[in-house]
């Protein structure tokens, strides 16, 4: 088992190079406790045992921390601190494989607890950390692991002798490690669409009329049956270039499609744009089979593209018409509670649990003032929700701002909006 320099690199800020100190591992030199002792005297070894297993679990988090700062710092710091790193880095190896079990037990703990939770910088950092634990001993892969992140399956190695109390933390790590990973991913993701579109010059119109330039498009993820089995096909942006001849060329994307198309885009395949008006894709026998799939992966990646792109505008000019029936806008709606009709429109993927994501959630709701209470009526809505919301067309009397006496979806729906609404509004009173 190796261990001393098995942490992942990388600086940790705080403390500066000076104020590196080393101090020595604790004393841990205790044999196990004696069972030819008394019960009283038993369990008081064990508590001194427990006591300095705390102490190697604070010094190792203290002392690996250090030891990545010190590798961000001059070849000549690092000579002048050689000899105490190398003493380091053997207490800390002893203490890995140590005989007590629990000084080991709290030296493994420490040592993953650190690697799993320092702050990335890039989401692709997560898995040259795992990979990093994988190749020193410190994690396992392992297609029966209760570890799973990312569809891998991991183990924790069994000298490092984890209990449930231990185990269960380096889940929580793991999760939030995650978690934290799959924020940075969708930032970088949005951060490149952003670039990607801002550089197109021409529209998804113009892509498909033939004009030449750069053209950016949104890929929906695909719903797919696949021998009775129900799958999905990713999705992400697309960026092609389109060339005078009408030959459309694969730039870049990102998302679940954005390693096909930078495959197909190495490949150099190329797509005839008269050819997106056919019904089945292209099959070019003169050319190898993995570069004539690619070509058939571009043609339907723009498919999908184009067809989104259609819906959005449809959408766009079928929510203006429904703007135009409004005498409310959300604030009065949703915050003052004026009656009137208003546009709500919920900002993002609407999510249920074991259905498929809804897009271009908006809608037409009313309220109108009794004598006693005011009630809420769902005016209209688009077609492609008449599944989702159709059944929630009665007058429902109002209760407080969380229409608790509406109908179910629609009641989810308007609490959703009114939170975004109300975010939205803070946020502006914040700036001014």
């Amino acid at each position: 088992m190796k261990a001393g320099n098995g942490t992942s690199g990388g600086g940790t800020g705080g403390d500066s190079l000076k104020e590196i100190q080393f101090n020595g591992a604790p004393d841990v030199e205790l044999s196990d406790a004696d069972l030819s002792l008394s019960l009283e005297d038993a369990e008081g070894r064990v508590e001194s045992i427990r006591q300095k297993a705390d102490d190697v679990y604070n010094w190792v988090r203290t002392i690996l921390p250090q030891l990545d700062q010190l590798r961000q710092a001059s070849r000549e710091a690092q000579e002048a601190v050689s000899e105490k790193v190398t003493k380091t880095r053997e207490t800390l190896a002893n203490l890995l494989n140590h005989k007590t079990l629990a000084y080991r037990r709290k030296a493994w703990l420490a040592l993953l607890e650190h690697s799993l939770s320092r702050k990335l910088e890039d989401s692709s950092e997560a898995d040259e950390i795992l990979n990093e634990l994988i190749q020193q001993g410190y994690l396992e892969e392992n297609p029966d692991g209760s570890l799973e992140i990312w569809r891998r399956r991991l183990s924790i190695p069994s000298e490092a002798n984890f209990g449930e109390e231990e185990f269960r933390r380096i889940q929580e790590i793991l999760t939030t490690f995650r978690i934290q990973a799959n924020r940075l991913m969708r930032q970088q993701k949005r951060t490149k669409a952003a670039i990607l579109f801002e550089r197109a010059d021409i529209t998804v119109q113009q892509l498909v009329n033939g004009e030449p330039g750069e053209c950016c498009l949104g890929i929906p993820p695909e719903r797919v049956e696949r021998k009775g089995e129900e799958i999905w096909r990713g999705g992400g942006t697309l960026s092609v270039m389109q060339d005078e001849e009408g030959r459309i060329f694969p730039l870049d994307a990102t998302g679940n499609i954005e390693g096909g198309v930078q495959e197909a885009a190495e490949m150099g395949v190329h797509l005839l744009n008269y050819s997106l008006d056919w019904k089945t894709p292209p099959f070019i026998k003169a050319l190898p089979i993995e570069k004539a799939k690619k070509v058939q992966l571009l043609w339907y990646l723009l498919q999908r593209g184009i067809k989104a792109a259609k819906e959005e505008e449809e959408m766009k000019a079928l929510c203006e018409q429904f703007a135009a029936q409004t005498n409310l806008t959300p604030e009065e709606f949703f915050l003052e509670q004026q009656a009137g009709t208003c546009l709500a429109v919920f900002d993002g993927q609407w999510k249920s649990e074991g259905k498929q994501s809804i897009s271009h959630l908006f809608l037409l709701v009313k309220r109108e003032q009794g004598e006693e209470r005011s009630t809420i009526q769902l005016v209209e809505i688009p077609e492609h929700l008449e599944e989702f919301l159709g059944k929630c067309r009665d007058v429902y009397p109002e209760k407080g701002e969380k229409f608790e006496e509406v109908a179910q979806p629609l009641r989810a729906v308007l609490q959703a909006i009114f939170g975004q609404v109300q975010k939205t509004a803070q946020i502006a009173e914040e700036e001014e």
